[in-house]
């Protein structure tokens, strides 16, 4: 009996859990691409942490020592300037302890700023640790993940998709360099506003991500607005009419300056023919900014377009996620809207594709490219669907894990 109670109560934490989460509403700074990105920051910047964040000598200590050390380089390159900012494995450590002693100090900063950080979904693989475990745990994240950006931008090494993922200038270039000594100077000229110890860095990998054009990450966001139709629908929904949740179609790019690719415009038209037979209320069209190299048309923009305009699906009927990259966060990034938007999570999705595609989607190899790619899968029970060019699965609320280290698609 104790046994049952004892389990009684975990399912209830856990559904309570997850209403949270559907509920939350998100913060914001002056940066649309910092609370996309770097969530954590956004957080330690609301007056419940930055009061005292700004009293602790030693993290006020560690600002003045950072700037000082960049300050202090007078012959290096302007890239080889911007790699200053970045975070030791010293400073990370040492700041991580920092925090956690300060939040012991300060219980409602403690508690206020891991309940956000829980109720987000942002760490909902990390909802297990307590709550100094949590805090380090956001911490030493989006260091990394600054860490990682400053990097990749400054060398034009280490992306994992190098053809689409890019810096947009050369940085050994001339116009590279001039560029970055731009950046560099807008820092150095806004410090004296700056209080917090991660906040020059921090300004540095943005203005890096701006100065490149790669705002793909916030690109038709608030996405509340360009969903407004079909959301406005959801709540009024009759879900037992339907086999699933929704119909996920899934982008492919161009290889050409095209707008829409041939593939894209076939996977439409599977999806429109399943749309028309009643099989799920909803369309999601997936994919962004990303083939060829900085294209100027996103996948999820053209299909909706194609859908409305040769197919006949009316625009309510289609949500549009214009942000993924590849085939992991086009899963991961419709799975996200479906759990925030309260689709009902115990209906499958039924994914459309090429048949190729389809095959590699079902295959235990995707499972574990998800998994090396943003360490869990984003959802659950894969199987076939009625033909080769369908799938289908059920959410997994692990989509809603934040990636900081991949800032076009968070």
């Amino acid at each position: 009996m104790n046994f049952f109670w004892i389990g009684l109560v975990l399912m209830m934490s856990i559904q309570g859990a997850s209403a949270q989460v559907q509920r939350y509403k998100p913060l914001k700074s002056d940066s649309r691409l910092q609370d996309k990105v770097f969530y954590f920051f956004t957080l330690l910047e609301q007056p419940a942490c930055s009061i005292s964040l700004q009293k602790d000598t030693f993290l006020s200590g560690r600002l003045q020592a950072l700037i000082a050390r960049v300050g202090s380089d007078t012959t290096s390159s302007p890239n080889a300037l911007a790699r200053e900012w970045m975070w030791t494995s010293d400073d990370i450590q040492r700041i991580g302890m920092a925090l956690c002693d300060i939040s012991l100090q300060h219980p409602r900063m403690r508690g206020w700023l891991t309940t956000e950080m829980r109720h987000s979904g942002y760490w909902i693989r990390d909802s297990a640790l307590d709550d100094t475990a949590l805090i380090r745990k956001g911490w030493q994240e989006a260091a990394e993940a600054q860490n990682k950006l400053i990097q990749h931008y400054t060398t034009n090494k280490g992306f994992r998709y190098v053809g689409i993922d890019s810096a947009t200038l050369a940085p050994e270039s001339a116009k590279g360099q001039v560029f970055m000594g731009k950046i560099l100077r807008q820092v150095y000229d806004a410090e004296d506003g700056m209080h917090l110890f991660f906040q020059p860095s921090l300004a540095l990998a943005l203005l890096i991500l701006e100065g490149n054009k790669r705002d793909e990450a916030i690109r038709f966001e608030p996405l509340d607005s360009t969903n407004k139709g079909p959301y406005s629908n959801i709540p009024h929904t009759h879900w037992k009419k339907y086999d699933f949740s929704a119909i996920l179609v899934l982008g492919a790019g161009p290889d050409d300056d095209s707008a829409i690719s041939s593939a894209g415009r076939e996977r439409c038209r599977q999806g429109a023919i399943a749309w028309k037979q009643h099989k799920a209320p909803f369309i999601i069209v997936s994919g962004g900014f990303v083939h060829p190299f900085q294209t100027p048309y996103c996948e999820a923009d053209q299909m909706k377009k194609y859908l409305v305009r040769d197919l006949g699906v009316p625009e309510d009927a289609i949500i549009m996620e214009p942000q993924a990259r590849h085939t992991t966060t086009n899963i991961r990034n419709a799975n996200r809207i479906l759990i925030r938007k309260r689709f009902p999570l115990k209906k499958r999705v039924l994914c459309i594709s090429s048949t190729l595609h389809i095959l590699m989607v079902e295959s235990p190899l995707f499972a574990a490219r998800c998994t090396n790619e943003m360490g869990y899968v984003p959802y659950k029970d894969m199987m076939p669907g009625k033909n080769k060019s369908e799938c289908a699965y059920l959410v997994s609320e692990a989509a809603l894990q934040l990636d900081a280290t991949d800032p076009l698609d968070p």
